[in-house]
């Protein structure tokens, strides 16, 4: 795969966070009721795109079945909110590199990472306009994490 396709792949999965806040804003009345399912959305997508990575990575059963409990408990924990969104997309360029190697899981992750910032973008979305977008624009560090660790990989 050559740079300009991983790069405007890892773009175009980027993209998710402000297709995320344009749905917030189309449907602001629909934020708060619906927040409870935006955060469901959101650990479900994540926990695809872990599960997925795991299948083609052809791990043991024992490191499946621990990673699977680790999801497991990330999804059933009683934080109201998931905050650690930049933490969780630098996470999501190092699966959007591993996937790369492997044209096959990267046809799957690359969109589940575009799903996962829908419901992102949408919790990240704030009354300021101005403060959202710096907030999406912090996540910036997905694309340049993704395309320095094929450069250097």
């Amino acid at each position: 795969m050559n740079i300009l396709n991983y790069s405007l792949t890892a773009l175009a999965s980027y993209i998710g966070l402000f297709m995320g806040f344009i749905l917030a804003l189309i449907a602001k009345e629909e934020i708060k009721p619906g927040k409870k399912y935006f955060l469901f959305l959101q650990k479900a997508i994540l926990s695809a795109i872990f599960i997925i990575l795991f299948i083609f990575l052809d791990l043991n059963y024992i490191a499946i079945l621990l990673l699977l409990a680790c999801i497991i408990i990330y999804i059933t924990k009683k934080k109201k909110e998931f905050n650690d969104t930049i933490y969780t997309y630098i996470l999501l360029s190092v699966i959007f590199y591993l996937s790369s190697r492997n044209i096959n899981l990267f046809i799957i992750e690359a969109p589940l990472i575009f799903f996962y910032g829908l419901p992102t973008g949408t919790l990240l979305t704030t009354k300021d306009k101005k403060q959202t977008t710096i907030n999406i624009l912090k996540h910036i560090s997905f694309v340049l994490i993704a395309i320095i660790l094929f450069l250097i990989f």
